[in-house]
């Protein structure tokens, strides 16, 4: 015959039959909610109590700001907020604090792969030694929060990190660096802005040069320096020498009514008249060119007009120009935008990550769901299939 049981196995062997027979009496419906929320909230109470590594947050506030004043419009009336440059460079900064390029910047002041891999970090949510940089840029989107409020124009930016200095220098280094990008993105926006006046005055002053050397090269071509004055004073001579031709024509017939022809007067004027008429005769040669019809001076005279419009036209469009590139320059400056960092980030003294009592309530909550779909899934396939 077998010894009896000590009083105390035969209390412990009784809680264990009677903890077999409660399970029996659960059914499976108990043993799946088991296995589907306790299980799941059991791991997430020893994640979030043992594991999880403390996070600490730094915080920064900064807004783009310009001094190009906004117009407000029908949609600001209605308490929409106007899009203007700053608003539309403070979303390139919320997009570009995520960006591989920012986290290249910050790798040149911080060193982001030591700083999310220190020992107090746990091993879930540590950043693995050795990642390439489209993991790392993934891993620094979980640990930066970038939020843009486009009514006030401030732009919230959070950093989490394990230790409470590192976050507070890679938050610095994230404005620091937002701060270059909004100086580069003004400074692009001037020069654009003067680009289009300056390639104007480039363009009017290659027009006055070309219209000047043209206009010299004429000159000397025709040894002329102003061929309309020219044709001028010879049309003041012709003039002059056909006055002086119809005087001496009026006393020449008035001399021939008292004198005989032949005489020493008489023969005199007859010779002054010839000769005005052959200098009449020359000066209109030279007025009209080799003697053609066409007039070979009155072409002269219609190309020098034409440079000279040129010029004066050229020398025109050259002041307008000048005027364009003082008026787009001062349009520029008044169009420059800037970053005001006017919430600092300071060192947090209490780890505000994770949230433990959230995290285990939402994994409770989430599971519960699961669990619940699932079970109304079986049961309406039982019913739909006539089981009992």
């Amino acid at each position: 015959m077998t010894a009896p049981l000590p009083p105390e196995a035969l209390s412990s062997e009784r809680r264990w039959r009677r903890l077999v027979r409660r399970l029996r009496g659960v059914g499976p419906l108990g043993v799946s909610a088991v296995l589907c929320i306790g299980l799941p909230t059991l791991l997430a109470v020893l994640f979030y109590g043992l594991l999880a590594a403390d996070r600490y947050v730094a915080e920064a506030r900064i807004a783009v700001r310009g001094s190009q004043a906004v117009v407000p419009d029908l949609l600001g009336a209605l308490g929409v907020p106007a899009q203007g440059g700053a608003a539309a460079d403070a979303l390139v900064v919320q997009d570009y604090v995520r960006s591989r390029e920012a986290v290249e910047a910050l790798q040149q002041g911080v060193d982001l792969r030591a700083i999310f891999n220190r020992p107090e970090a746990d091993w879930f949510t540590r950043l693995a030694p050795g990642e390439p940089i489209e993991d790392v840029v993934k891993y620094w989107g979980k640990r930066v929060e970038v939020n843009f409020d486009a009514t006030s124009g401030i732009t919230t930016l959070q950093v989490a990190a394990f230790r409470p200095e590192d976050a507070v220098r890679v938050a610095q280094a994230v404005v620091d660096a937002s701060e270059s990008l909004v100086n580069r993105l003004s400074e692009r926006a001037r020069k654009d802005a003067v680009a289009y006046a300056e390639e104007e005055v480039r363009y009017a002053q290659g027009r006055v040069s070309e219209a000047r050397t043209a206009l010299t090269h004429f000159r000397e071509q025709r040894q002329s320096l102003d061929p309309a004055r020219s044709a001028e004073a010879r049309l003041g001579i012709i003039a002059e020498l056909e006055g002086e031709l119809a005087k001496s024509q009026a006393e020449l017939a008035a001399a021939r009514a008292y004198l005989k022809p032949g005489t020493p007067t008489v023969v005199s004027m007859e010779a002054r008249i010839n000769a005005l008429r052959q200098q009449i005769k020359d000066e209109r040669a030279r007025l009209a060119g080799d003697g053609g019809s066409g007039g070979v001076s009155s072409g002269l005279v219609g190309d020098y007009e034409k440079l000279m419009i040129e010029r004066e036209f050229a020398e025109k469009l050259y002041s307008t120009a000048l005027a364009s590139l003082e008026a787009a320059r001062a349009e520029a400056g008044r169009k420059q935008r800037y970053l005001v960092a006017f919430v600092q980030p300071h060192l947090p003294e209490q780890a505000e990550q994770p949230q433990r009592v959230l995290g285990v309530i939402t994994v409770f909550f989430t599971a519960l769901m699961a669990w619940s779909i699932g079970a109304l899934a079986v049961a309406a396939i039982k019913d739909h299939a006539g089981w009992v």
